[in-house]
Protein backbone atom coordinates (compact mmCIF):
# COMPACT_ATOMS: atom_id res chain seq x y z
CA UNK A 1 0.00 0.00 0.00
CA UNK A 2 2.79 2.40 0.88
CA UNK A 3 4.33 1.90 -2.55
CA UNK A 4 1.04 2.58 -4.33
CA UNK A 5 0.44 5.62 -2.16
CA UNK A 6 3.91 6.92 -3.02
CA UNK A 7 2.80 7.16 -6.65
CA UNK A 8 -0.81 8.24 -6.15
CA UNK A 9 -2.78 10.07 -3.48
CA UNK A 10 -5.33 7.25 -3.21
CA UNK A 11 -5.33 3.48 -3.50
CA UNK A 12 -6.84 3.30 -6.98
CA UNK A 13 -5.07 6.34 -8.36
CA UNK A 14 -5.68 10.06 -8.31
CA UNK A 15 -9.28 10.00 -7.09
CA UNK A 16 -10.89 8.97 -3.82
CA UNK A 17 -12.84 5.76 -4.56
CA UNK A 18 -14.64 2.85 -2.96
CA UNK A 19 -11.21 1.22 -2.55
CA UNK A 20 -10.29 3.91 -0.04
CA UNK A 21 -13.71 3.85 1.60
CA UNK A 22 -13.58 0.10 2.12
CA UNK A 23 -9.95 -0.10 3.24
CA UNK A 24 -9.52 2.89 5.53
CA UNK A 25 -11.70 1.63 8.42
CA UNK A 26 -9.50 -1.46 8.71
CA UNK A 27 -6.16 0.24 8.17
CA UNK A 28 -6.89 3.00 10.67
CA UNK A 29 -6.99 0.40 13.47
CA UNK A 30 -3.68 -1.21 12.49
CA UNK A 31 -2.37 -0.91 16.06
CA UNK A 32 -5.21 -3.08 17.36
CA UNK A 33 -4.11 -5.92 15.09
CA UNK A 34 -0.44 -5.48 15.96
CA UNK A 35 0.64 -4.10 12.58
CA UNK A 36 3.43 -1.54 12.85
CA UNK A 37 3.44 1.11 10.13
CA UNK A 38 6.56 2.91 11.30
CA UNK A 39 8.41 4.19 8.25
CA UNK A 40 5.39 3.80 5.96
CA UNK A 41 5.06 7.54 5.54
CA UNK A 42 2.79 7.43 2.50
CA UNK A 43 0.40 5.09 4.27
CA UNK A 44 0.38 7.32 7.36
CA UNK A 45 -0.33 10.37 5.17
CA UNK A 46 -3.27 8.55 3.58
CA UNK A 47 -4.66 7.49 6.97
CA UNK A 48 -4.41 11.05 8.28
CA UNK A 49 -5.91 12.62 5.16
CA UNK A 50 -8.90 10.30 5.19
CA UNK A 51 -9.37 10.80 8.93
CA UNK A 52 -9.85 14.52 8.23
CA UNK A 53 -12.54 13.99 5.58
CA UNK A 54 -15.98 15.05 6.87
CA UNK A 55 -17.65 11.87 5.55
CA UNK A 56 -15.09 9.66 7.30
CA UNK A 57 -15.58 11.56 10.54
CA UNK A 58 -19.37 11.11 10.28
CA UNK A 59 -18.91 7.44 9.41
CA UNK A 60 -17.11 6.82 12.69
CA UNK A 61 -20.28 7.90 14.49
CA UNK A 62 -22.37 5.11 12.94
CA UNK A 63 -24.08 3.50 14.69
CA UNK A 64 -24.90 6.46 16.88
CA UNK A 65 -23.88 6.17 20.49
CA UNK A 66 -26.79 5.34 22.77
CA UNK A 67 -27.41 4.75 26.42
CA UNK A 68 -28.54 1.19 25.68
CA UNK A 69 -26.58 -1.41 27.62
CA UNK A 70 -24.64 -4.12 25.81
CA UNK A 71 -27.03 -6.71 27.28
CA UNK A 72 -30.06 -4.89 25.86
CA UNK A 73 -28.34 -4.51 22.47
CA UNK A 74 -27.68 -8.26 22.47
CA UNK A 75 -31.35 -8.97 23.21
CA UNK A 76 -32.47 -6.63 20.43
CA UNK A 77 -30.07 -8.22 17.96
CA UNK A 78 -31.19 -11.70 18.96
CA UNK A 79 -34.80 -10.77 18.25
CA UNK A 80 -33.87 -9.53 14.78
CA UNK A 81 -32.00 -12.72 13.94
CA UNK A 82 -34.56 -15.20 15.29
CA UNK A 83 -37.72 -13.77 13.77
Amino acid sequence: MDGQLAKHPYLAGDDYTIADMATWPWVRIHEWSGVDITGLNNLQRWIDELAARPACIRGLEVPAKTETSDEEKAKQTSKMVTR
